[in-house]
């Protein structure tokens, strides 16, 4: 499901795009085609999104009962991959389903502030139920430092 918002404030362009990415006892769990459609669309059109209710992890899997989850770090890799080669949906697909983090990281590890600035622009949030899980995942790719206080 798509949903436009506006904004208020100085922003250039106040519209943002909104877009389900877990399943709902109404609804399944986006194809890749749907969801690479979606960033492939907020792209050409110029627009920030966010992704809500499914990116609990950072590399997408399938979970015991089969249902497949996107990781939010194969949707960072992908839309990076639709701003800086132009990539279409069927480009897409493949890095938002990939289960092997060493592709995703090498793209994500890539990018230059420059290009970050760029991406965090088009890809401005998303939401998860715990934030626990995905930081412990960071962790464990060594993207981020645990830190005892």
């Amino acid at each position: 499901m798509l949903i436009v918002e506006g904004k208020h404030g100085a922003e250039p362009n106040p519209v943002r795009a909104k877009f389900r990415t877990g399943s709902t006892p109404d609804a399944r769990v986006p194809t890749p085609t749907e969801l690479a459609t979606f960033i492939r669309a907020a792209i050409d059109h110029d627009l920030g999104f966010k992704l809500t209710g499914g990116l609990h992890h950072a590399i997408s899997a399938r979970t015991p009962d089969g249902e497949d989850q996107f990781g939010f770090l194969n949707v960072i890799a992908a839309t990076r991959w639709a701003l800086a080669h132009g990539a279409e949906v069927s480009e897409m697909k493949p890095i938002l389903c990939q289960p092997d983090p060493v592709p995703i990281l090498d793209i994500i590890t890539r990018m230059s502030e420059a290009d970050a600035s760029v991406l965090r622009a088009f890809f401005t949030a998303y939401g998860c139920c715990g934030v626990t899980d995905p930081i412990g995942e960071l962790v464990s790719l060594h993207l981020i430092q645990e830190r005892t206080l």
